[in-house]
């Protein structure tokens, strides 16, 4: 046996059905309805999701704002390409404000700089 290979529990630690795992009081449990086998009770324990991958743990659907590019390929719940071409447009709007506000700030610094010379120099030719 090499050190790779996965460690197999004995036979009579392990349940017939593909979907049930064996619980600490040595039943056999149904799997969650996610996975295609599994080591625990939570979706987070598959050993292969049925349907779909959000990060870590399997679900029936990809949540809102998430999608699968291609289900002949993958399983995997990843960010669509319309909730990304929106928080790119949210940045650019967020840095044109940016700049917009700077831009005023500083046009209205000056200005006040300028009034401030225009009241010295007033002042001191009184």
């Amino acid at each position: 046996m090499s050190v790779t290979e996965p460690l197999e529990p004995p036979e009579a630690f392990q349940c017939k059905a593909k979907d049930e795992y064996m619980s600490l009081y040595g039943e056999c449990v149904l799997c969650d309805r996610v996975c295609n086998g599994c080591y625990g009770p939570t979706a987070s324990d598959c050993l292969q999701c049925a349907y779909f991958k959000f990060f870590s743990i399997c679900v029936s659907e990809c949540p809102n704002g998430f999608e699968v590019e291609d289900p002949n390929k993958s399983i995997e719940c990843k960010l669509s390409l319309s909730i990304i071409a929106l928080m790119m447009t949210l940045v650019v709007v967020l840095i044109w404000f940016a700049i917009t506000v700077i831009c005023k700030w500083r046009s209205f610094n000056n200005s006040q700089k300028e009034d401030l010379k225009t009241a010295k120099f007033i002042y001191t030719n009184v």
